[in-house]
């Protein structure tokens, strides 16, 4: 199984809590790869140095840009990753949004969408807007989610 990670929603001058998150979730991930499993990670040639030495069965795809660039980011989430994904022959992607084309493989989303919804106004209008039409869209074409808290996902329903 080959399971890639978007890594590039994070600024490389400017870590955020998820860089912080990711750089002690994939060693351990890397740790517990069996035969046959790979993690690929997505990261830009600026992001790249704060991603090595995970293991061998640890790989980059690298795109062009990560969040430095936010807005060449996105397009290049959107328009490569179902062209590039595929020639690594990933199995489950795990990201933010769902890129918006028709994609082969399993999607994992990591919802967080605490500006979005929550502080609308720390945010420009246009990301805004962007979160609050694809975290839904995102959200129907995912197989599973994680969230960072329970909060923000529907309530189940009761019978």
């Amino acid at each position: 199984m080959r399971v890639a990670i978007n890594l590039l929603t994070e600024d490389p001058e400017n870590p955020s809590g998820a860089h912080w998150f990711w750089t002690r979730v994939i060693p351990e991930m890397a740790k517990g790869l069996g035969s046959g499993e790979e993690l690929y990670l997505l990261v830009s040639p600026k992001s790249r140095h704060l991603h090595q030495d995970y293991g061998p069965n640890v790989f980059h795809i690298t795109y062009p840009w990560s969040n430095e660039r936010r807005y060449l980011r996105t397009l290049s989430e959107h328009a490569y990753s179902p062209v590039r994904l595929p020639l690594s022959r990933i199995d489950v992607f795990n990201t933010l949004m769902a890129p918006v084309v028709n994609i082969p493989w399993s999607l994992v989303i990591h919802m967080k969408t605490m500006h979005a919804f929550t502080a609308p106004e720390a945010l420009p209008p246009l990301s805004r807007l962007y979160r609050r039409m694809n975290y839904p869209r995102s959200a129907r074409a995912a197989d599973a989610i994680s969230t960072n808290t329970f909060w923000i996902m529907p309530a189940a329903p009761t019978s």
